[in-house]
């Protein structure tokens, strides 16, 4: 997932990193006389911060293996998928790139499997979170081994809970403690709530009413179903009955709930711990987080994150394989962490994260969050699905179009 930006961090020595080698990241030369190889690794970054945390991370490869120089590439997140699907289909991926866990479906078959690897190695699945290393599976096979992680919670304004005289939301409240709390914040222009027209907005409330998932047990796509449109009914409901959340503008983009939220015009909403930190620092506010409100089916909800492959293209698939394990290695893992990069899919080391972002009071809400989540998975159409939901989602919750229409037309997106 995108994780928060930095906001300091030591200034890096590009030239212990961007060193010569291109496309599948060919073994050559190191530069100092010694034989070595060069290894491209192509990851998403969308602030020079970002990029120096990146940087930092390939020079710690360097440091355990110094026969293994990393040259780093970088596009922002969403140029990062357009860039590789073009490297894909000329053949020519670099040796190492990021993958997050909802586009395994889509990219993983681009990627080694890393079983035996892990296995001869002494590089332990089990030693990350289980949600995500399932994740970032592809046929059953571990294609990526994750760094990050983060499940898909309510951030909430602890002041203006505190000025309605609205109990805070905590692990044990339910639905409908969520709508008596947004109705009882709600007074236009400011809400209670606000609404997304992602389909992941969506699937924790269906997940916590029902148990269902986006894919049914086949892994294909399972959205126009009962159980989905009563979700869908009741998610339309808080903009157009409840009217707990302002109807929703067409260009309805992935930032604008945070950007809602930090301007105190929504006092809830739904986002991951990769913001927490960019929250906290922003906000005029308290900032909190809650799990999702039980339904049903409990509190139930998602979790991604994103982690490192080795591609076919490679032609040093021993030594990329040796790189990523220091990627999401401890000393990697720990930095990152520190810094509010990433929560740590190391388990041992998430406790960076707490320490070194002042976030201890919300660890229960982590630690119950990531219980009761399940992987993001997708399918390979998956980007279609999120556009045609996206697009007739903004109509559905806006009293314009029908959940009918607007589950019928993204089954529609799920293929054969």
């Amino acid at each position: 997932m995108r994780i928060s930006r930095l906001t300091s961090i030591l200034s890096i020595a590009l030239a212990t990193v961007l060193v010569a080698g291109c496309g599948g990241g060919d073994s050559g030369s190191s530069g100092s006389g010694d034989k070595g190889v060069t290894l491209t690794w192509f990851m998403w970054s969308g602030s020079d911060v970002e990029k120096n945390a990146w940087l930092h991370v390939a020079d710690m490869v360097t440091q355990k293996y110094p026969d293994i120089k990393i040259k780093f590439e970088t596009a922002p997140f969403n140029d990062f998928w357009t860039k590789l699907t073009t490297q894909a289909a000329s053949g020519n991926t670099p040796c190492v790139i990021g993958l997050q866990g909802q586009r395994a479906p889509q990219f993983g078959n681009l990627l080694v499997p890393l079983d035996d690897y892990m296995s001869k190695a002494g590089v332990k699945a089990s030693d990350y979170v289980p949600s995500i290393t399932k994740g970032l599976q592809y046929k059953g096979k571990q294609v990526a081994l994750p760094y990050d992680v983060g499940p898909f919670v309510m951030f909430y304004n602890k002041d203006a809970f505190k000025a309605a005289g609205v109990k805070e939301p905590a692990i044990g409240w339910t639905t409908d403690d969520f709508v008596n709390a947004a109705k009882a914040l709600t007074k236009p222009p400011k809400y209670g709530f606000w609404v997304q027209s992602d389909i992941g907005y969506l699937l924790p409330w269906v997940l916590s009413a029902s148990g269902k998932s986006a894919l049914n047990a086949d892994g294909k796509l399972d959205v126009d179903n009962p159980e989905w449109h009563a979700g869908a009914q009741w998610f339309t409901d808080l903009v157009s009955k409840e009217k707990v959340s302002p109807q929703i503008p067409s260009a309805n983009s992935s930032s604008s709930t945070a950007n809602q939220f930090l301007a105190g015009n929504a006092y809830m909403s739904l986002d991951g711990p990769w913001d927490l930190i960019n929250a906290r620092q922003q906000a005029k506010f308290k900032v909190g987080i809650a799990p999702m409100p039980a339904g049903a089916s409990g509190s139930k909800t998602w979790s991604d994150g994103s982690g490192f492959g080795v591609t076919r293209d490679c032609k040093n698939p021993d030594q990329a394989f040796k790189a990523v394990s220091v990627m999401v290695g401890t000393d990697a893992e720990n930095y990152l962490g520190k810094l509010g990069r990433a929560y740590p899919a190391l388990i041992s080391t998430q406790n960076s994260w707490y320490e070194g972002n002042n976030t201890q009071d919300v660890k229960p809400v982590m630690d119950f969050s990531l219980t009761n989540s399940i992987p993001y998975t997708t399918i390979p159409t998956w980007q279609q699905v999120v556009t045609t939901f996206s697009k007739q989602a903004v109509a559905a919750y806006n009293g314009q179009g029908s959940v009918n229409d607007l589950l019928s037309q993204t089954q529609a997106q799920g293929g054969s």
